[in-house]
């Protein structure tokens, strides 16, 4: 519960609460195993076989890298995690009575959050130190739920400008099924509650109703990255069909939405540097998952650029085939940054 009514609450972990602390509590217990093990390897047991100090010592080993394990795993996953640090809440909470500056909110999903993907929403925020960025970004989000709650935690950020990401996990949802069925399990999708392209279109025009109605911002509904780099695939064939959704939807709000177009700037920037056989052979968006432990162990753990684990998958914008590197992320920041020059500085 937030301690006003007037602040949004602090944005959950997506799911993963339940993984973190599991993955604490078994950390512990084989800390707790190990030292056991070791003390008994080291204390002579009457009538015990004389074996018994390598059987604990081998015992002690193995609980102990289980250990290292499980708080590398509790670690790795609670920092992907984590929230913005200027989230709605914190940005309410603790800014909003002081803060002088106009208000942007980015609103998105993971690509937002910036966890694990290139920061574009830092890029604008240090493009634009006059402006009041606000990360209202969530992991594996969908329309449903900031149709649901989000629109009304930025309501409560009076932004003077939102930039709408959102739709990339009704899409890929649309693309495979399965993952479709774990989007609706994670955010608890009523019954009847579907992930389609019709769904997606109602809830966006919700999104964009919502905060026409209940701010004065100007709004930034931006394209959907592609989901892989091989544009010819039936992922992007998918991304393609979200988009003109996209566009149709923005533009029936009238001169308060502008629909800005990240795809078609990254695909010009993919056509330009890249050829159909390496766009090919890229890691596939299918495949994204295997990338995550690579990315957060050399990403988040060793400090390394997107941009340069990203060359191991064969990718030229993007880090897994589903969120940006750097250099995507620089792109997408400039086209944001555009539109908000159209306005006065």
């Amino acid at each position: 519960m937030s301690p006003h009514p007037h602040v949004p609450p602090r944005q959950g972990r997506d799911g993963f609460d339940d993984k973190i602390a599991s993955a604490r509590n078994a950390a512990l217990v084989s800390c707790a195993i190990s030292g056991a093990a070791f003390h008994f390897a080291k204390t002579p047991i009457p009538g015990l076989a004389s074996s018994y100090p390598t059987a604990f010592t081998g015992l002690g080993v193995t609980a102990l890298l289980s250990a290292a394990f499980q708080s590398l795993t509790y670690y790795l996953t609670k920092k992907g995690t984590e929230p913005p640090e200027l989230d709605p809440h914190e940005y309410v909470n603790k800014h909003a009575v002081i803060n002088k500056k106009p208000v942007v909110v980015m609103l998105g999903d993971s690509i937002t959050h910036q966890r694990l993907s290139g920061k574009f929403c830092d890029m604008i925020a240090a493009a634009r130190p006059d402006l009041m960025v606000v990360n209202a970004g969530q992991n594996s989000i969908l329309t449903y739920t900031v149709l649901k709650e989000r629109v009304k935690w930025v309501a409560q950020c009076k932004p003077a400008f939102v930039n709408i990401m959102i739709g990339t996990n009704d899409i890929k949802g649309v693309y495979k099924k399965d993952w479709g069925d774990g989007s609706k399990v994670t955010w608890n999708f009523p019954p009847g509650e579907d992930v389609s392209y019709a769904a997606f279109a109602k809830n966006l025009a919700g999104i964009l109703d919502d905060l026409l109605e209940n701010t004065e911002a100007k709004i930034a509904l931006n394209t959907l990255p592609f989901m892989g780099e091989d544009l010819t695939s039936a992922a992007n064939d998918c991304v393609r069909e979200g988009n003109e959704i996209i566009k149709r939807v923005g533009k029936r709000c009238g001169a308060r939405v502008t629909v800005v177009d990240v795809f078609g700037a990254l695909e010009r920037h993919l056509l330009a540097t890249t050829d159909a056989a390496f766009r090919s052979k890229g890691l596939k968006v299918d495949d994204f998952g295997s990338a995550g432990p690579a990315l957060a162990i050399r990403c988040v753990l060793l400090g390394q650029s997107y941009d340069a684990v990203c060359k191991g998958f064969g990718l030229q914008l993007m880090c897994d085939a589903l969120h940006l590197n750097d250099t995507g992320a620089k792109i997408v920041a400039e086209k944001v940054l555009d539109w908000l020059r159209s306005y006065a500085e």
